[in-house]
């Protein structure tokens, strides 16, 4: 390996968080604010470019407080920089969510700050549309357990 990327490696990815199937995740080395999505198929580079994507289009409307928001891809969907969401307690989790939001994996969501977000939202499929109908969130995927949220 080139030694200027490995370089390049040492001061921006920093602490692994976390892996799908066709991504892995890091925190950015220099600003622990943001992640840094890498993607490990062909498939995770159209994820980050469909994110990227999504959210360059719910940016500018009301729905963008839902979202994680996307800094930056690489050309070719390599890498997505992300702002970073902390994955908290159930109990925090809200008790209803937009309708459009239809994987309701528990690690896909998130808080920046006090805001609850969705930080994997390549694959939302937008079945419905997007619209202002919530639904009751059932969490699931913590302990391979469903979490029906009352």
């Amino acid at each position: 390996m080139d030694v200027l990327f490995e370089q390049l490696n040492d001061i921006t990815f920093g602490k692994h968080i976390g892996e799908g199937c066709s991504r892995t995740v890091y925190e950015m080395e220099y600003d622990k604010t943001k992640v840094i999505k890498k993607a490990l198929t062909e498939q995770g580079k159209r994820d980050n470019i469909m994110e990227f994507e999504i959210w360059n289009q719910v940016q500018w409307t009301d729905y963008k407080k839902w979202f994680a928001p996307v800094h930056q891809v690489s050309e070719h969907g390599d890498y997505l920089v992300m702002d970073r969401a902390i994955v908290k307690d159930i109990e925090k989790y809200p008790k209803k969510i937009p309708s459009f939001f239809h994987d309701t994996k528990y690690k896909n969501y998130g808080f920046i700050g006090r805001k609850f977000v969705i930080v994997d939202y390549a694959n939302i499929g937008f079945i419905d549309g997007m619209n202002k109908r919530m639904k009751k969130a059932h969490w699931w995927g913590r302990d391979n357990n469903n979490i029906d949220h009352d």
